[in-house]
């Protein structure tokens, strides 16, 4: 949950999927708690921000995410943490075909850090199709100043997620063990994000499948 500077207490609680909020995550609330920016002289809505960020993402357009980023923001979105990694990122989840249902984007809080749009969703690729798995269900926190999205946090549905991900990673290390260090990181638990490990990725869905 990112953290925008304001005095009353959230309500409730969060989950922090160990896969996908990484890292990042602390680095961001750092960012929301730190910075001090005027919002809502812009033309664009915090709420506008959040909905073609999402747009974008279902559409896999990196260059319209980059340039709705304000510079050297550090991210959590799924496997990546920098905004850089988003190109090779989207290559991942085309090979998989994954595919986003938005939901709605509400702002949940405002402060002197920004505003926070809360952006829901369900997901599926052709992993859940091949196993009849509902979609996954989850939520991105975006952090918008100054018509700009300055941190950004995606918690996913990890029971959900996992069940899928150990499934389909078991079954590339008895199919393809000579080849399980190009497509995983050693703990298994994330994607290889190079042009080797996506073309892979492609072929050991479609052998899935």
């Amino acid at each position: 949950m990112i953290d925008v500077g304001t005095d009353e207490p959230r309500a409730g609680t969060s989950k922090r999927p160990r896969v996908w909020v990484a890292a990042g995550l602390a680095a961001v609330g750092a960012l929301a708690l730190g910075i001090a920016l005027r919002i809502g002289d812009g033309e664009g809505s915090p709420v506008s921000v959040a909905n073609a960020f999402m747009e974008a993402r279902d559409n896999l357009d990196a260059d319209t995410i980059e340039a709705l980023f304000a510079p050297d923001v550090p991210i959590s979105d799924g496997f990546i943490e920098t905004i850089d990694q988003y190109r090779l990122y989207f290559d991942w989840l085309r090979a998989s075909n994954w595919r986003w249902d938005i939901g709605t984007c509400a702002e949940a809080s405002t402060g002197p850090g920004g505003t926070l749009v809360r952006c829901d969703y369900v997901s599926e690729n052709d992993w859940t199709r091949a196993l009849s798995h509902s979609p996954i269900s989850g939520f991105i926190e975006i952090l918008v100043a100054d018509d700009e999205i300055t941190g950004l946090v995606h918690t996913g549905e990890i029971a959900q997620f996992d069940e899928i991900w150990d499934t389909v990673t078991d079954w590339i290390a008895a199919n393809h063990p000579d080849t399980v260090d190009q497509v995983l990181t050693p703990d298994l638990r994330r994607p290889v994000l190079d042009a080797n490990s996506v073309a892979l990725w492609e072929q050991y869905t479609e052998e899935y499948v």
